[in-house]
């Protein structure tokens, strides 16, 4: 018996043994095993009687795992084998894993995961045990080779399964499992994965295969060619993309980040330049040469996608037409034109799919339910529903689906709802370009520029929050805040002859002061109006106030000591005490620094905060001092449209994001970002 310790601490293989998702689990032993050149691979699930499973089995004909590789592969997290070589050993076929976690990730399967491993050495053929264990991550155990009378091999067998665990039956996980294999498998016809007893047979889900080859140059001037595959699938699945090797093997996966309706597809990205990529840990990274591929293959996709939609949208809109049953004629004159005829056409397909009897219904039933959707759709949304049910006879679940949104609002509510937040992700791509892109970063101006862009979307921080005070005095701040609590500032109840002043003389100038509660007067010259939260009457108001710097500025200590001076301010007078009111004060740029960070880190405090008041007797307000970043933000206002962004499935990329700040905020962007006004041009509807 042999036991070694694994190499790293124990925490992290705790994140490694949670995988997102036990099917992922799943697949890297599946990996592990093509990587051993295994030709057959079996996934045997035995249930419990319960409604459960009592193990989980993956075999293979593999070449097992000669004890010499036992202690670097169990032993040394990421020092596996095959991070040094290109090809597997026998059949010389492209390798996967190289980092060696596989492994580790069964243990997000079940409590315990034995490896019965038969190696061939010398002409014989030797077996033993590797056993892991969910009580004690960090030991490996293996038993001592003994000759074996079977083939090389390995079966995996984990024992103990998580009763959290997903469905994992065959019909469940059909269309992802074949997703991330349809690309191997295609390569190598000769390989046999069963699962449960079913072949996993791509074949039988791709509907379409399309290759979609381009070049790529890179930030140092040179040319690398991309392969781009989209496979279209027969059923459905979320679309994804997967950044890959050239052999086809996911190194990433992300979203497909584009909206493709009707079409059920996953893109595969391969090249050389992704593998080096990848070897440098940036492959997460989607800045530079990586973010730059990634807008580039979005715009691909969207040339795919749009030529597909063409292709089927064309083909059912010329048969209507040809039938003279379509109710539209000629080409639509405009934006809001175009829209009426794509939520027609979805709705209008939908009744053709869902009826059979429509197909066979006479020319003039099919015209009077056509003119009849048209009606309902442009001015009466709320009866479409009632004409789907009662006098079209639509199955309730397609006629809910269709209905549901036209029916709680107008036709233009929903362009103008999705045109808002399409702006917004256009704005944010915009601004990143606008933060990190070397051309503009230097260039950005603090004050005419990045704080006008930001005063103009105070979105970014929250949609509670409403402009209070833009570029002015500590003096105007307090004459803002005690207007929004309610006082009459010009009947001289309160002293506004002497200005706010930090300790030790002088008064500062805010570059951005926001607030939870609206102004009275919602027209006052600098206000943005947007959703204020509802809060009950006895929560105080929560005023941000943010010092902004230009991107190349880092967060040091001098700006910390900038923005405590105003909390400090704020908290020595008196005048400020009338309002109850919570302060939060932002230090924001692209980076901070070093000793920064040090200071962001107080013990018993959330990671950033540099100061957070106590509690005075007789003090109405607190406040708190923060130091951020501008990923922070910006990561942040993405997740918060990120539903709606899935919804209506849109992700712009970092020139349109450019386009839509030249389209609307171009005198706020370097010269370098403007372009010509021709190019800069503001798509109405996505």
């Amino acid at each position: 018996m042999k036991r070694i310790s694994v190499a790293v601490g124990a925490d992290h293989i705790d994140s490694l043994a949670r995988a997102r998702k036990p099917l992922l689990a799943l697949i890297e032993l599946i990996w592990n095993a093509l990587d051993a050149d295994a030709k057959k691979i079996a996934v045997i699930l035995t249930p419990n009687g319960l409604s459960g499973l009592d193990s989980i089995q993956i075999e293979d004909d593999g070449t097992g795992i000669p004890p010499e590789e036992f202690d670097s592969g169990f032993g040394q997290l990421g020092d596996s084998w095959k991070r040094r070589s290109e090809r597997t050993k026998v059949l010389g076929r492209a390798l996967h894993g190289k980092k060696g976690i596989g492994r580790y990730r069964a243990l997000s399967l079940g409590g315990r995961v034995i490896w019965n491993t038969r190696f061939e050495v010398d002409g014989q053929v030797l077996q033993y045990e590797i056993a892991f264990d969910a009580g004690d991550r960090r030991t490996v155990t293996a038993t001592d080779p003994a000759p074996s009378s079977d083939r090389p091999g390995t079966i995996v067998t984990i024992s103990d399964p998580s009763p959290k665990l997903e469905t994992l039956e065959f019909d469940a996980v059909k269309p992802e499992l074949t997703e991330h294999f349809a690309l191997y498998l295609r390569q190598y016809p000769n390989v046999e994965l069963r699962y449960d007893g079913a072949v996993v047979n791509p074949a039988e889900l791709i509907s379409r295969t399309t290759d979609i080859p381009f070049d790529f140059m890179t930030e140092d001037g040179q040319l690398a060619p991309q392969t781009l595959t989209v496979i279209e699938w027969r059923v459905p699945l979320e679309r994804a993309l997967f950044l890959c090797s050239r052999d086809g093997f996911s190194l990433r996966e992300t979203v497909a980040g584009i909206q493709a309706p009707g079409l059920q597809f996953t893109a595969y990205l391969r090249s050389e330049l992704l593998e080096k990529l990848e070897a440098q840990d940036a492959i997460e990274i989607e800045l530079g040469d990586l973010g730059k591929l990634l807008e580039l293959t979005r715009e691909k996709l969207r040339e795919y996608s749009a030529s597909r939609q063409a292709e089927q949208a064309a083909e059912q809109v010329e048969e209507w037409k040809q039938e003279e049953i379509y109710p539209y004629e000629g080409i639509a004159n405009d934006a809001v034109e175009v829209a009426k005829r794509q939520v027609f056409d979805v709705v209008a397909q939908n009744v053709e799919k869902y009826l059979p009897d429509f197909k066979g219904s006479k020319k003039k039933s099919k015209q009077f339910t056509f003119n009849l959707l048209r009606q309902a759709i442009e001015t009466s949304p709320s009866s479409l529903r009632k004409i789907l049910e009662e006098v079209i006879g639509l199955p309730k679940e397609k006629r809910d689906q269709l209905a549901t949104l036209l029916e709680k609002t107008s036709l233009v509510s929903i362009i103008n709802a999705s045109k808002i937040v399409s702006d917004r992700l256009e704005f944010i791509q915009g601004l990143k370009s606008m933060l990190y892109d070397s051309p503009y970063r230097d260039k950005l101006l603090e004050r005419k520029q990045l704080q006008r862009l930001v005063a103009e979307n105070t979105w970014l921080f929250g949609d509670e929050y409403l402009l209070m005070n833009d570029d002015e005095s500590l003096l105007n701040v307090l004459k803002k805040h005690l207007g929004n609590g309610g006082y009459v500032i010009d009947e001289g109840l309160i002293d506004f002859t002497e200005d706010v002043t930090f300790e030790g003389g002088g008064t500062g100038i805010v570059d951005l002061a926001l607030t939870s509660e609206p102004p009275a007067d919602e027209n006052l010259p600098g206000t943005v109006l947007g959703k204020t939260l509802p809060r009950s009457g006895v929560d105080p108001v929560h005023n941000l106030v943010i010092e902004l710097k230009r991107p190349s500025q880092k967060i040091t200590p001098a700006v910390l000591k900038e923005v405590r001076d105003y909390a400090f301010a704020i908290a020595r007078d008196e005048r400020f005490h009338s309002v109850p009111a919570k302060w939060t004060f932002w230090a924001l740029s692209n980076a901070i620094s070093e000793q920064a960070q040090e200071e962001a880190m107080v013990k018993n405090l959330p990671p950033g905060v540099v100061y957070q008041s106590g509690i005075v007797a007789g003090r109405n307000y607190e406040y708190t001092v923060i130091a951020k970043t501008w990923a922070q933000v910006l990561d942040q206002a993405t997740q918060r449209l990120n539903f709606f962004r899935t919804h209506i499935g849109y992700s712009p990329s970092f020139s349109q994001g450019r386009e839509y700040l030249n389209a609307v905020y171009r005198k706020f962007i370097p010269v370098e970002a403007q372009t010509s006004g021709d190019s800069a041009t503001l798509v109405e509807i996505k």
